[in-house]
């Protein structure tokens, strides 16, 4: 764990980048990103509609089996195989220095952050052992670059302006 927050501080010129980019954007960004984030969950749930809904096709038939097979491949197979916490749980999982915590102390403090909630849930689901789908903890690998490439490829080969719309949300 450690060793990947050095290279991500060699990359990011001996700095976290979520640091460089809360100075230079501030707090409008944050929520903006925050709201854009939560957006996403919804374009996913309309996207599996769609793709449901639409005319039986090779192209509908690739682009929900590659959303399944990323879910059960990558979400559940690759998670378990490369079991990681993230940023938002280094504190509770590894301990130690806590290199996230100027970032983590800035998000807490903005009220109603859909980011920060989501997480406070998801441990707390996690410590009481109650199962939630889609509540469980794993930066690696990610599942919303996963799901977003899906997405866009889908799109892509649909219209190719709708995979530029589709991704700029």
């Amino acid at each position: 764990m450690w060793a990947l927050v050095g290279i991500e501080r060699a990359v990011h010129a001996g700095v976290l980048p979520q640091d460089v980019t809360r100075h230079l954007f501030g707090l409008r960004a944050t929520v903006v990103l925050d709201r854009l984030y939560v957006l996403w969950f919804h374009v996913l749930s309309l996207f599996v509609v769609w793709q449901s809904f639409r005319a039986p096709s090779p192209s509908r038939t690739r682009a929900l089996l590659a959303l399944a097979l990323a879910y059960t491949l990558l979400g559940n197979v690759g998670a378990v195989l490369l079991s990681s916490g993230g940023p938002p749980y280094c504190d509770e999982l590894v301990g130690g220095p806590y290199p996230y915590r100027e970032h983590a102390t800035y998000l807490a403090g903005i009220p109603g952050l859909y980011a920060t909630e989501m997480q406070e849930s998801i441990w707390r689901w996690l410590q009481t052992g109650i199962y939630v789908p889609f509540g469980s903890i794993s930066a690696m690998p990610s599942m919303h670059v996963a799901a977003a490439t899906v997405v866009a490829l889908a799109c892509w080969e649909r219209d190719r302006r709708l995979a530029w719309r589709v991704g700029s949300t």
